[in-house]
């Protein structure tokens, strides 16, 4: 095995928005003392919070050796106390072309801890994903992965929570860093008893950035949604919203495109 331990500590600890997220810097060859620190860092927040996210901003490393080594003496550091399931997300900054592909890879090497990859000059919005709430955190609202980067996506299938309003808020600051206006494609399911247009008014509420809303497409089947969509689109001048029947999905997607 190549030695990848130096004297001079190369991995540094860094502060974070949330408690619950542990963040260090590699900058050189990896060195023991600052894999240990980071280990009892990720110790620490385990025992404390019970769940935790990782950030890691690669700056410069030895290469793909030294990077794979260090991750999986990491990994193994904290599969030794039972703790692997705990890690929810990871986040790693990088520009490095094989770094990404280790994103990718890993999914399969570690099917509980949701790994992403991003730019250097994404480092914000890599923080704030690891901010979002999980899957499991989630009550009524489901993300939709439409394969369409400039659009958000969200299906309602419930009565929504705070947590779920929390992440639906958190795409859109994530979005807004990416591009000035925000297009919406949202499919209701179930509305738990709740009328459509009392849902919709309620999400209008807890959008913190409604202002900054372009276009939305709503899915659902109500035959009187035509006429709701129009009454909003003459109360809001400014922002495009159309009906679309669930099969239309297509159709929707066309028409934020566009």
């Amino acid at each position: 095995m190549v030695e990848i331990f130096k004297n001079k500590n190369m991995i540094t600890l860094k502060n974070t928005p949330q408690d619950n997220i542990v963040a260090y810097e590699i900058d050189g060859e990896i060195d023991k003392a600052g894999i240990n620190e980071v280990f009892a860092a990720v110790q620490e927040k385990i025992e404390r919070l019970g769940k935790i996210r990782l950030y890691a901003e690669i700056k410069s490393i030895g290469g793909w050796k030294s990077f794979e080594d260090f991750s999986e003496m990491l990994k193994d550091k904290i599969g030794m106390v039972g703790s692997i399931g705990k890690v929810e997300k990871y986040a790693i900054v990088s520009d490095k072309s094989w770094i990404k592909a280790y994103g990718k890879f890993s999914d399969f090497v570690m099917p509980t801890m949701d790994i992403k990859v991003f730019e250097p000059m994404d480092n914000a919005l890599a923080m704030t994903w690891l901010e979002l709430p999980t899957r499991e955190e989630l009550h009524g609202l489901q993300v939709i992965d439409l394969d369409e980067p400039h659009l958000l996506s969200f299906a309602i299938d419930g009565r929504l929570t705070k947590a779920d309003m929390d992440l639906v808020n958190r795409k859109i600051e994530m979005q807004l860093l990416k591009q000035p206006k925000i297009k919406m494609y949202i499919e209701f399911i179930n509305l738990s008893g709740m009328s459509l247009q009392a849902v919709w008014e309620d999400l209008k509420a807890e959008f913190k950035y409604y202002g900054k809303f372009e276009k939305v497409a709503i899915l659902a089947e109500n035959s009187w949604m035509e006429t709701f969509t129009k009454f909003t689109n003459f109360m809001n001048s400014k922002i495009e919203i159309k009906h679309f029947k669930p099969a239309q999905s297509e159709a929707a997607i066309d028409w934020l495109k566009n």
